[in-house]
């Protein structure tokens, strides 16, 4: 039995894949596998897969089903003690798996466990995520404050104990988009997350078919929504939720498809800054022009962004 099962979800990403790959199979510590499940992609994803002649990479084929059932049936046939998320067009550096093993060893009272990482812009440049306080290498006291701002679990950055899905269930194929951020609630009301500050993984924030770009908000709204009556007993994820409303206000308005209106209800104002009051009496029309000089001020080199304090 392999201590990692390497787990991937794969749809139309032949243009990244087989980095991605090289990173995995390239890392430091080797007792793993590769469970890759190819979502019925249309280009050569899958021929790109089958180049690489290596015994611990497993190729499953479906009819496209959408990433939360890819992800779920790649765990599914994985047989590893962890299971290491990774989408199909982000790098992992040489030292990630034997960052999470060293986390793993460390922690015993942990069963999630995330390294830092590194976001690649659209210019090519690089920032660090911005979490809110300053979390150390070490168990996460607060999972929820710490994601205010970027995500402290992605799919990408972390490895769960299998046990994990037995208890809290897999990724929920309800959600068209934001199955990780569901997963990761559930997951850190119910197990503690251990954290490395040392970056270890490179995240690429623009590709082709990336869920995080698309318009789903009323998926967003909906594992929002699932969440509201755990927040009344829990004001870390009440701020939390109350962030994540406000991101998708921002998003529905520029989209014009109404979905705002909603999302307002549930708002919490006091849980946001100056800033984000006022960009929420903006319109669509507005939000979208502060939107091409955010990306004129990152080509600039200044990263201006409204969940940054």
């Amino acid at each position: 039995m392999p201590y990692f099962s390497v787990c991937i979800p794969l749809y139309n990403k032949a243009n990244f894949i087989t980095e991605t790959l090289i990173s995995v199979l390239d890392q430091d510590f080797s007792d793993f596998e590769i469970v890759i499940c190819d979502d019925g992609s249309t280009d050569d994803s899958a021929e790109k897969v089958e180049q690489f002649h290596d015994d611990r990479i497993k190729l499953i084929q479906q009819e496209n089903m959408g990433a939360a059932i890819a992800r779920n049936q790649a765990i599914k046939t994985s047989s590893g003690e962890y299971v290491a998320f990774l989408d199909a067009d982000d790098i992992w550096q040489k030292h990630h798996l034997k960052d999470l093993n060293q986390l793993i060893i460390d922690h015993p009272q942990a069963k999630l466990f995330s390294t830092n990482y590194k976001i690649e812009l659209p210019d090519g440049k690089e920032r660090l995520p911005f979490f809110t306080g300053k979390i150390r290498t070490g168990i996460v006291d607060d999972y929820f404050l710490a994601s205010l701002s970027d995500p402290v679990m992605t799919c990408f950055n972390t490895a769960v104990h299998h046990s994990v899905f037995n208890e809290i269930g897999y990724f929920d194929p309800v959600y068209r988009t934001g199955q990780d951020v569901d997963f990761a609630i559930r997951a850190n009301l119910t197990f503690r997350l251990a954290y490395q500050e040392e970056p270890s993984v490179i995240y690429h924030q623009e590709t082709e078919n990336n869920l995080a770009k698309s318009k789903l908000n009323k998926d967003r709204l909906n594992y929002i929504r699932a969440y509201d009556a755990h927040a009344e007993f829990n004001e870390s994820l009440s701020r939390y939720l109350t962030i994540n409303r406000f991101a998708l206000i921002m998003k529905s308005k520029q989209a014009d498809d109404g979905i705002w209106k909603e999302a307002q209800k549930g708002l919490k104002p006091g849980h946001l800054d100056l800033k984000q009051r006022l960009l929420l009496r903006l319109n669509g029309y507005q939000l979208m022009l502060l939107k091409r000089l955010q990306h004129r001020l990152i080509k600039s080199g200044f990263y201006f962004s409204p969940f940054k304090s």
